[in-house]
């Protein structure tokens, strides 16, 4: 797994030779952060322009491999980790070489080798492959977006760069499912689609509402978790291993969605008879505005209690759990760019987004069903889980730029690298397209009791299924807690006076 940045990176026509037209110095710097165990800096020149390419490595797929990566007229720098079956015990980014160039012996266009080379691919990565024959430059992400990569276009300059660039006002973020190319005779950048038609909704009645069609369901989302998560921890080799540390860490709220992964990854290495140390990292930030500290917020009380009912499941186990509490003062926060030393060894870190966006997380699901009366008819019933379907298929297709560009470029410059289970690309495709809604957003009538008497409404259960699977593995806790956002949970939200009409969507 390698980290790229600024690849193929200021390609430019400069005035005269050898000048050097953009200043790496500061991407190369935040580059270096991200990959610990190697970098290598390159300035090529061919058809007229000028290419600097800059990529460090964090080595978790051995033999380890330098990047970047020359074979004949073509160059590649990639940045991720890769689940297809042929590769899944090997070096990802030769991989991606070897497939390529046997796809061209057989495409006599190298576009349309490229693209369908990039198709097959299964993981969580972005990529920058350069044809110095052609001086085209071809880049892009996995089909959901789960790592940086941004892109500035001038009329004499293209940079691509998994940081961002100076200007970041300039930059575009890459959509996840597109191939990007920069004809670097032009300096346009143009993209195509990469999977037409990714998901094929059913319509709400077409699912079964027998009780065993239900626990059928429950009982493959269980084994397909467990294959999403699986292939993310049997491909964690790194360079330096430490075998008396954490090799995973667990971005940990004591939720339901992250706790649900720290036990099937703990089942998993008991199932292989493996020892393993798991670090719970879980923040907590002191709040001066409401004078709560740290210790005391939502998620670190929480994460306390998921813990300990961890470590009971799992107490004859040879899987540990360690709770690793990260508290951030106000001063600390302000002061953001300090580093300070970090507790944990762990390399990958798994985290539970995409849960919400799967199952229904969150308060704008429950208010698709608002307006509905006790006796409204199943079809209209219908439609509202239809219109769920269409929002939840709308989360993940943006949910690369409202988290995961920022989530890679926040974690990867602590050398770390983050996996994702529940955005599995073979998951997320089975969730939409085989899962009843209905057991994504449940409810029913209660009686409520008001000072004006009684009265009905609507009592939601959000992510159903999830909580379901919960209970089945012993997290009693965590299937009965509600959502909360994490600067709510971890007490990072309006931590200044005057901040209470502060939004999140508020310009700054």
């Amino acid at each position: 797994m390698t980290k790229l940045a600024d690849s193929s990176t200021s390609i430019d026509k400069p005035k005269q030779t050898n000048q050097l037209e953009v200043d790496l110095s500061d991407p190369i710097l935040a580059v270096l952060a991200r990959g610990p165990d190697y970098a290598r800096y390159s300035e090529l020149g061919f058809s007229g322009n000028h290419y600097q390419l800059f990529s460090s490595v964090l080595s978790l797929r051995q033999p380890f491999t330098q990047q970047p990566l020359y074979n004949g007229e073509w160059i590649l720098q990639f940045n991720g980790e890769l689940y297809n079956d042929e590769c899944i015990d090997g070096n990802d980014t030769v991989f991606i070489m070897d497939q390529l160039m046997s796809e061209l012996k057989q495409c006599e266009e190298k576009l349309q080798a490229v693209a369908s080379v990039i198709a097959r691919l299964d993981g969580e990565f972005a990529f920058v492959l350069t044809d110095t024959q052609n001086s085209n430059v071809y880049f892009g992400k996995d089909s959901v977006g789960k790592r940086s990569l941004l892109y500035e276009n001038a009329p004499d300059r293209v940079c691509i760069s998994s940081i961002c660039p100076r200007n970041a006002a300039n930059a575009v973020e890459c959509v996840g499912n597109q191939l990007y190319v920069a004809d670097m005779h032009t300096y346009k950048v143009t993209s195509m689609q990469l999977k037409p038609n990714q998901y094929h909704l059913q319509p709400a009645s077409h699912y079964s509402e027998e009780e065993d069609c239900h626990d059928k369901c429950l009982g493959l989302l269980h084994e397909r978790l467990i294959q999403a998560c699986d292939k993310r921890q049997r491909t964690i080799h790194p360079l330096h291993p430490n075998s008396k540390d954490a090799r995973i860490g667990v971005l940990f709220s004591g939720g339901l969605d992250c706790t649900v992964l720290a036990a099937i990854i703990g089942k998993n290495f008991v199932d292989r008879n493996e020892t393993c140390l798991i670090d719970l990292l879980t923040v907590g930030f002191d709040n001066p505005r409401t004078g709560l500290p740290a210790s005391e917020s939502p998620d670190r009380v929480l994460s306390e209690q998921s813990w300990f009912e961890l470590c009971q499941n799992f107490q004859d186990s040879n899987v540990k759990f360690r709770l690793v509490q990260i508290d951030v003062s106000y001063a600390e926060w302000l002061a953001h760019r300090e580093r300070r030393p970090y507790t944990s060894q762990a390399k990958v870190l798994f985290s539970g987004l995409g849960a919400d966006e799967l199952f229904g997380g969150y308060s704008r699901h429950e208010n698709i069903f608002h307006g509905l009366k006790e006796d409204s008819a199943t079809e209209v019933i219908n439609q509202r889980y239809e219109e769920l379907s269409q929002s939840l298929i709308h989360d993940i297709d943006v949910i690369y730029e409202r988290n995961l560009g920022r989530d890679d470029r926040a974690m990867s410059s602590w050398g770390k690298e983050l996996r994702y289970p529940y955005l599995d690309q073979s998951f997320i495709k089975w969730v939409i397209e085989e899962v009843n809604p209905k057991l994504k957003m449940s409810f029913e009538w209660k009686t409520q009791k008001t000072k004006k008497g009684e009265k009905r409404v609507m009592s939601f259960e959000r992510k159903f299924l999830l909580r379901k699977l919960a209970k089945r593995l012993g997290l009693n806790l965590a299937s009965k807690e509600a959502k909360r956002a994490i600067q709510f949970g971890a007490k990072s939200a309006k931590m200044e006076v005057g901040q209470l009409k502060t939004r999140g969507t508020d310009t700054l």
